[in-house]
């Protein structure tokens, strides 16, 4: 086991398990996994794309249709949730499950923050 990975686990066997030390003993498991060279290679990637038809291209060759709808979907969520809208009205403007709203916002909530990053860079920032 990692030594980061066992003194997270150690760390949040202390705490009392709360939903939010699940939650994140879950997400330590997770990025764990996530965490390897061919996915390195793939936000590299990424960061290297120089405009939106390279977005475009990259990501329509990488992901089918749906992967990128559903992503650009969770994104709108975020969005949505970060400006304090309520569960009613983000499904209403989405078409988001209240499942999927729910999950955004345990990310926004309990994750490392990726969501705020890329909102707030992009915030008042996009082409009309």
């Amino acid at each position: 086991m990692k030594s980061g990975r066992k003194e997270t686990i150690q760390l949040i066997g202390k705490r009392s398990r709360s939903l939010r030390s699940i939650y994140l003993y879950r997400a330590v498991i997770f990025m764990n996994k996530l965490h390897c060279e061919s996915v390195d290679r793939v936000f590299k990637a990424v960061l290297r794309l120089e405009n939106m038809d390279e977005c475009y291209a990259f990501f329509e060759d990488l992901c089918t249709a749906k992967e990128i709808m559903d992503m650009a979907q969770r994104f709108e969520v975020a969005t949505l949730l970060h400006q304090g809208n309520n569960y009613a009205s983000i499904s209403a403007k989405t078409g988001a499950s209240t499942a999927t709203i729910s999950r955004v916002n345990k990310s926004l909530l309990y994750g490392d923050d990726g969501y705020k990053t890329a909102i707030e860079r992009i915030d008042g920032k996009e082409e009309a």
